[in-house]
């Protein structure tokens, strides 16, 4: 399960989730979690410059899956972190990793988890 996840050391991103109109760019100002808010976080992870594309921190890099499980990804659609998500989902089932994948609208980071409403009760 992996609910708006940070998959990718930002100075690590893929060109096709790094340009001005990824969601990275797009939401810098956002609320809960801004740009300056993430790199906070990372300069809190404290990753040596040789390490920012190592799987351990950027696991959208990684190139095996095998025996990884089936997945659950939910991402807000209002987050800077909503493209790395959808590209892991993207890497995952290219790797024939069965996914399943909610974009919840609207949402900035977090703030869709009144998940009640989401989810069916068990």
């Amino acid at each position: 399960v992996l609910r708006i996840p940070n998959t990718c050391h930002p100075k690590a991103l893929p060109g096709d989730i790094a340009g001005p109109s990824a969601s990275y760019n797009h939401f810098t100002d956002a609320p809960i979690l801004s740009t300056s808010v993430m790199n906070e976080f990372w300069s809190l992870y404290n990753v040596p410059e040789d390490e920012v594309r190592s799987v351990d921190c950027s696991p959208l890099l990684a190139s095996e899956f095998k025996g990884f499980p089936p997945t659950y990804i939910s991402v807000c659609g209002c987050d800077l972190l909503r493209d790395e998500g959808l590209a892991y989902a993207r890497k995952l089932e290219q790797h024939g990793v069965p996914v399943k994948l909610d974009v919840i609208p609207g949402y900035p980071h977090g703030m869709c988890y009144d998940s009640y409403r989401l989810f069916p009760v068990s």
